[in-house]
């Protein structure tokens, strides 16, 4: 499954495996970070910068602070190499979050989550295909 990179030196895994908590994943996803990124933290960045430049700053902000938060899942797991893994990573997280950021400043949260959604369906697709 997806989760057995995750070292097991505690003896116990960290993280459930099986349909629910891919299903979780997907709900967290959309709904949670959408909401503290989006409705947070662009919110707050576009109404600091004002305008359409304002705007595509705010998102160019949070996307680049969220594609620090990949780097550090990456530690999380114990890989410490910088290689074609983590730049992917990395410049998937930050076209992703410019996505749905720019979603969320034309369409309005709810959008930006159900795009959020669509894309991270994939966590359901890939399991039931056999590829994780």
């Amino acid at each position: 499954t997806f989760y057995r990179v995750i070292p097991e030196q505690t003896g116990f895994n960290l993280y459930p495996e099986g349909w629910v908590s891919l299903v979780s994943l997907v709900l967290h996803t959309s709904i949670s970070r959408e909401t503290v990124f989006r409705f947070g933290f662009v919110t707050l960045l576009a109404g600091l910068f004002r305008g359409k430049r304002g705007q595509i700053a705010a998102v160019s902000l949070v996307a680049a602070f969220a594609s620090c938060l990949a780097v550090r899942q990456f530690h999380f797991v114990g890989y410490y190499e910088f290689d074609g893994l983590v730049a992917a990573s990395v410049a998937w997280t930050f076209l992703l979050n410019a996505l749905t950021g720019m979603v969320y400043v034309r369409k309005g949260l709810w959008s930006a989550a159900t795009v959020r959604a669509c894309v991270d369906l994939r966590f359901l697709i890939y399991p039931a295909l056999g590829l994780f």
